[in-house]
C-alpha cells in the first residue's frame, strides 16, 4: 500500500506539515500549487519523501508544470491547480481533461474548499487549502489517499480553527495581547501585496492588536494606502474572487472602503483602503503612534475598553460609540503632537 498526502494552496504557510507527515506513514506528497517556494521548503525538511507538484495561478507564469500525470500501482492520476478549468463553477472541464489522459482520478486546488466526488467515472478531489481554508469553522484541510493493488481510498481531514482570531458579529470580546498578532498581520500584508501588486503603496497594522501590552478584540485591523480611490472597483473584484467580503464605504463616506476576512460567523481581519496621507490615513496611523509613545494615555484607553466591554457585551454599536469620544480626543492630540494640520 502507498499513502499519499495531498495538499494545496499553502501560500507560504506550511506550519501544519509536520502534523500531517507524522500522523501517517507518508510515501508521497502531492502539492497542487500556490506556493512554489513551499515545495522547496518541504523538500529540504523531508528529503526522503518524494513530492509531486504542479504550479498554481499565484505562482510565476513561466514556472512549470501546470498539469501532470502520476501513476501508482497502474492507477493514473491527473493533477492541476484548477484555475485553467473553471473549477469554481463545475467539474466538467477537468473531468474531460483527465479522460484525455485515461486518468481515473483528477486532483485540483484553487478554490480553497475541500471536495471529493465521483462523476462520469472520474474521482475528483480537492484537498482545500492547508493554510487558508474557505470552508466554515476550519483553518485548513488536506486529503490522505491510500492506494493498494485492489482499491483506492480517500480520507478528508481538517485542521480546527485555532481561535486566535475571530469575534462573532455584534459581540464585544477582549483578549490579552498575543505576540502572534504581528506575524498574522505580516502574513496578511504579504497576501494582499501578492493579490494587488503595485496598486498598494503602503500597509500598516493599526488598532489595538498593533499595541503590545493592552487588551484588544482579536481582529487584526489594517489600513492600506492606494494611489487613487478610483481603483476600488478593481480591488473589489480581485479581493472578492479570493474570498474577502466587501462592506463598501464606511458610513456612506467615500474616503475609506472596508473589506472583511473571515467567515459568516466570525471576522478575523478588518481591512481599510484609503489614500496615503489622507485624513483617514492619519486617523489610524497617528492614533496608534501617539498611544504607543504615551503609556499613560494607552492605559486609559485600555481601562475604557474594559469598562465598555462589561457594559455592552452584545452591543458593539454602543461600545464603539462611547469609545469614539476618547478616540476623537486622542486624534486631536496626535495631530498637534506630530504637527499635522
Amino acid at each position: 500500500m502507498k499513502t499519499i498526502a495531498i495538499i494545496s494552496d499553502t501560500h507560504k504557510d506550511i506550519s501544519n506539515i509536520d502534523m500531517i507527515l507524522n500522523e501517517d506513514c507518508i510515501d508521497y506528497i502531492i502539492h497542487l500549487g500556490d506556493e512554489y517556494a513551499d515545495i522547496d521548503k518541504i523538500k529540504q525538511k523531508y528529503p526522503d519523501i518524494p513530492i509531486y507538484y504542479i504550479m498554481g495561478n499565484h505562482d510565476m507564469d513561466w514556472l512549470e508544470p501546470k498539469e501532470a500525470i502520476f501513476e501508482i500501482y497502474g492507477i493514473k492520476i491527473y493533477a492541476t491547480h484548477g484555475n485553467m478549468f473553471n473549477v469554481k463553477m463545475n467539474h466538467d472541464e477537468i473531468i474531460k481533461r483527465a479522460k484525455e489522459f485515461n486518468a481515473s482520478i483528477a486532483l485540483y486546488g484553487h478554490s480553497h474548499i475541500q471536495k471529493c466526488i465521483e462523476k462520469d467515472g472520474v474521482i475528483v478531489v480537492n484537498p482545500g487549502s492547508l493554510s487558508e481554508s474557505r470552508d466554515h469553522n476550519i483553518s485548513g484541510s488536506y486529503v490522505i489517499m491510500k492506494i493498494d493493488e485492489n482499491k483506492v481510498t480517500f480520507e478528508c481531514k481538517w485542521i480546527e480553527y485555532d481561535e486566535i482570531l475571530g469575534v462573532e458579529i455584534n459581540t464585544v470580546v477582549l483578549k490579552e495581547y498575543n505576540p502572534i498578532y504581528k506575524e498574522l498581520f505580516e502574513n496578511e500584508k504579504e497576501n494582499l501585496i501578492k493579490l494587488l501588486g503595485d496598486r498598494i503603496i503602503k500597509i500598516e497594522h493599526v488598532g489595538s492588536t498593533s499595541m503590545p501590552g493592552i487588551v484588544s478584540k482579536p481582529i487584526i485591523d489594517m489600513v492600506c494606502a492606494i494611489k487613487s480611490l478610483d481603483k476600488i472597483d478593481e480591488i473589489k473584484k480581485i479581493l472578492e474572487e479570493n474570498g474577502y467580503i466587501y462592506k463598501g464605504p464606511i458610513e456612506c463616506e467615500n474616503d475609506r472602503y472596508q473589506f472583511l476576512k473571515g467567515n459568516s460567523v466570525k471576522r478575523d481581519f478588518h481591512i481599510y483602503f484609503t489614500t496615503l496621507n489622507s485624513d483617514v490615513w492619519y486617523e489610524y496611523v497617528l492614533y496608534r503612534d501617539y498611544l504607543l509613545s504615551h503609556p499613560d494615555e494607552l492605559k486609559k484607553y485600555e481601562s475604557l475598553k474594559k469598562q465598555l466591554a462589561i457594559l455592552y457585551p452584545f452591543d458593539r454599536r454602543n461600545y464603539l460609540k462611547h469609545k469614539q469620544i476618547f478616540m476623537n480626543q486622542i486624534h486631536k492630540k496626535a495631530r498637534k503632537y506630530y504637527k499635522i494640520k
